[in-house]
């Protein structure tokens, strides 16, 4: 089918382009809007700046389409094949992108606010400076995995209140992202790169972030127990007012982090790095510090009730208002 003919029978009515081989066809800049390629085979199509809002694309074929620009706002592209697709600045707000493959595509700039990627596999994929406030991406009960973000670029991605619980994105670079209010409860960030990233608010409950770079990350008010962040970088992190009883910080780098008012009940902090750390008013009752780093950390006003510090280093700590181990207080 030419394209003449595609788009003559579109004007007629005729919407239903389902289960065809339209392999390389030139679209650009059509009108397309609820239309039926499901099933189709549209890869290496040029889409570019395409309008295909509300169109149905399930289980097409788009590997290595041009798509720059097309707006599939609400479009049904669930088990799409989007591999080394080019999405460039596409408009995907509350599309279905459920179980849909988009490794090593191009989604620079684009708009996934809203979106479903649930399923979805994103490995290797560019999403830098993407809008996904809001996107659903977290793991299901009933079967459907949440979105493979793994090795994923999402510098400087907008992920505000976004849903990423269970989701994968081991070694992704998250650096400077907004994850204001996400949930990433149970991801695995597993040598990701948070640099910088805002995470205000962010539910974090049980996430894996061992080896995670998290330096001059913004924490104020995460809840982060039972999180596991054995060796991993926060230094110059902000984490005021941050909750993590309970999580693993052995061999941690906090060095310089500010951590006033944390709660650190239970917290496993053995050779952790806290020197010239801010703890002021920090809860550590019944945290292990074994052989952990205070040097020059400031503790005044701390609660180390029941905690294990007898073998830190200390020389230069403020401890003056700190409720130490034994009950007493610091004069």
């Amino acid at each position: 089918m030419t394209p003449e003919d595609l788009l003559t029978q579109y004007k007629s009515g005729h919407i239903d382009f389902s289960g065809l081989d339209l392999h390389r066809i030139q679209l650009q800049g059509a009108d397309l809007i609820g239309a039926n390629f499901s099933g189709s085979n549209l890869q290496g199509t040029n889409l570019i700046l395409t309008f295909l809002s509300r169109t149905n694309f399930h289980q097409a074929n788009l590997k290595g389409s041009l798509l720059r620009g097309a707006n599939f706002s609400q479009a049904d592209l669930s088990n799409c094949d989007f591999r080394d697709a080019d999405l460039m600045g596409c408009n995907l707000s509350r599309s279905d992108l459920r179980c849909s493959d988009l490794s090593l595509s191009t989604l620079l700039d684009a708009n996934l606010s809203g979106a479903d990627l649930r399923g979805a596999i994103l490995n290797g994929a560019d999403l830098r400076s993407t809008c996904l406030r809001s996107a659903n991406m977290r793991e299901e009960g009933r079967g459907l995995p949440g979105a493979d973000l793994r090795g994923a670029n999402l510098q400087y991605a907008d992920l505000k209140g976004a849903n990423l619980s269970g989701v994968n994105l081991q070694r992704a670079n998250l650096a400077g992202a907004n994850l204001t209010e996400v949930s990433l409860k149970e991801a695995n960030l597993t040598q990701a790169n948070l640099t910088g990233a805002k995470l205000t608010n962010a539910f974090m409950s049980d996430a894996i972030l061992t080896e995670a770079n998290l330096s001059g990350a913004m924490l104020q008010d995460a809840k982060m127990n039972r999180v596991d962040l054995t060796r991993a970088i926060l230094t110059d992190a902000i984490l005021t007012d941050a909750t993590l009883n309970g999580a693993k910080l052995n061999q941690a780098n906090l060095q310089n982090s500010k951590m006033a008012r944390v709660r650190l009940n239970k917290a496993e902090l053995g050779r952790t790095n806290l020197k010239d750390a801010l703890l002021l008013e920090a809860n550590l009752i019944e945290a292990y510090l074994g052989r952990a780093d205070l040097r020059g950390a400031d503790l005044r006003g701390a609660n180390l009730i029941r905690a294990e510090i007898s073998s830190a280093l200390m020389a230069g700590a403020n401890f003056a208002g700190a409720t130490l181990p034994d009950g007493s207080i610091q004069d």
